[in-house]
């Protein structure tokens, strides 16, 4: 079967153009700070097309105590993605818990320069601790064609 090049305008809507991921560190975070905070999850991305959109994804765990709130979200560059509230909400009404989270969003810059995404972080009360139980942190940005 031979093969084919694809035209110069590129790939199909939709198709992955780059996939970039990082992979953070396995020790414990204490986090108390009530403006979000980076957690040492950011990629720098070069858009291949000023029409793509960047899904961003990130996994990770927060050991949340009695009656804490944290509050993740996702910045590009000096942009909060997810408003004051942020993406993903972690709330504890009772018991001291340990919550895997998962942070997804999908982005439409508009840019053709370069780009960083970078995960944050919250405890609205108190000290939550990311990565308590010694997992690793993880963050990926996928560019889709426009």
């Amino acid at each position: 079967m031979a093969l084919t090049k694809i035209a110069d305008g590129g790939l199909p809507a939709g198709s992955v153009l780059q996939v970039k991921q990082t992979i953070g560190s396995t020790s414990v975070q204490n986090i108390s700070s009530t403006s979000f905070v980076g957690v040492g999850l950011s990629i720098d991305i070069t858009p291949r097309d000023a029409n793509s959109k960047f899904l961003v994804q990130g996994a990770m765990d927060i050991d949340v105590d009695a009656n804490e709130q944290t509050m993740f979200t996702v910045f590009r560059d000096s942009t909060d993605l997810g408003s004051t509230n942020g993406l993903v909400n972690a709330w504890n009404g009772t018991n001291r818990m340990i919550v895997p989270i998962t942070v997804l969003v999908l982005d439409a810059p508009s840019t053709a320069s370069q780009i960083t995404y970078e995960i944050k972080v919250l405890c609205a009360s108190g000290t939550s601790r990311l990565n308590s139980q010694g997992c690793k942190i993880i963050m990926t940005v996928s560019e889709i064609a426009g």
